[in-house]
């Protein structure tokens, strides 16, 4: 699940405060993995508009779904607006979906879709890279194979999988 705040200037020291307690909260539901807070830039120059991404995992979607549900929740989101310029947004994702730019009217993509071009995506760079990386790295194979695996899920996440569901966007959400 992705959360973005959008934070009132000179209110983010209340936001950090109440974003430490809402993780207390979610850890105490059966399934929490832990959140991360994606922070502006300093050097944006307001163009965020002041906006936090917060990622929040739990092990399974029913976990979360209890998460989601729960009064807890409820009352620690309720205490958002002394801080927040809008109502926080959610954006949920299953399995695959968070590696595809869903346009926003449409439905995530079927998982045959999502796990072919996955699949092709990945397959083109481990064939492509791992042996590019092994013949550079002169280090054992479970350190190459870490790095090939690093390499290629940055570029998948990033660079990759953004521009092919781009490409191919009108087979992927017909």
């Amino acid at each position: 699940m992705i959360v973005r705040h959008r934070v009132q200037p000179g209110k983010e020291e209340q936001f950090d405060q109440w974003s430490k307690g809402i993780r207390a909260a979610a850890n105490t539901f059966a399934g929490f993995l832990g959140t991360e807070i994606i922070r502006p830039l300093a050097s944006d120059n307001g163009q965020s508009g002041n906006e936090y991404a917060c990622i929040i995992r739990f092990t399974e979607y029913g976990q979360l779904k209890a998460w989601i549900d729960s009064d807890l929740r409820r009352q620690w989101v309720s205490r958002a607006s002394e801080f927040s310029i809008e109502p926080p947004r959610e954006e949920y994702y299953h399995s695959l979906e968070f590696w595809f730019d869903t346009p926003k009217a449409a439905a995530p993509p079927p998982r045959y879709k999502m796990a072919l071009l996955s699949f092709l995506v990945i397959w083109v760079q481990v064939s492509l890279l791992v042996p590019l990386i092994s013949g550079v790295m002169t280090a054992p194979f479970v350190v190459t194979a870490a790095v090939s695996v690093a390499v290629i899920v940055l570029l998948t996440t990033y660079l990759v999988m953004p521009l092919v569901t781009r490409l191919v966007k009108g087979w992927l959400y017909k």
